[in-house]
């Protein structure tokens, strides 16, 4: 609601201003917090060799990682400032860096995107103190995409997580929940790795 009051009352000033340089002026101030940039840096190109994501933090701005490595279906993603996202096609299943990590022990074939069977899996929460639980996960497949649904029990929270497929049935985004305190994560696979 103030968003809506705070965007009318500049939308008047703007109008009400008498040369269209003030309003251009205006305009190039207020933008950022509007408009949100969504080009892909020029590093990141066709011409880039390794594969490559795009990350969101609820409504932060974009940050990119690059593939560091790989091991068996396992993918680990690295940004500039150290984190460390860890994906089983696209499904997130461990992070480090973060204020708020998460961590499936012993991630199996269970994880793949393609199992639409429910599972269970232990996992650590870690915001600070390790939290030791069971999470079952459970997936239904809708046109386009993949939504997983979860719940752990000690801790009351269910929630879900879901994942836009390509034409091809392979994750070119998903948004996982790691914490109930924690915003969702977004990541966009923009270059895939051919074990994605």
């Amino acid at each position: 609601m103030i968003n809506k009051i705070l965007l009318l009352a500049i939308l008047s000033f703007a109008i009400s201003c008498s040369t269209s340089m003030t309003f251009t002026n205006l305009y190039s101030s207020i933008s950022p917090y509007f408009i949100q940039d969504n080009n892909i840096p020029e590093k990141y190109t066709n011409n880039f060799p390794y594969a490559f994501s795009s990350i969101r933090f609820g409504r932060g701005s974009k940050a990119y990682l690059v593939l560091a490595s790989v091991e068996g279906d396992t993918l680990k993603w690295l940004s500039n400032d150290g984190v460390e996202i860890y994906t089983i096609n696209g499904k997130i299943i461990k992070t480090i860096g973060l204020q708020t990590n998460i961590n499936f022990i012993n991630p199996n074939q269970n994880f793949k995107i393609s199992n639409l069977e429910s599972f269970f899996s232990e996992i650590i929460l870690n915001r600070g103190t390790p939290i030791y639980d069971v999470m079952k996960i459970s997936r239904t497949k809708k046109k386009g995409m993949i939504v997983e649904k979860f719940y752990i029990q000690n801790i009351k929270w269910n929630d879900k997580n879901i994942y836009y497929l390509d034409d091809n049935g392979r994750v070119f985004k998903s948004v996982n929940k790691i914490n109930p305190l924690f915003p969702a994560i977004e990541m966009e696979f923009i270059k895939y790795h051919q074990r994605h």
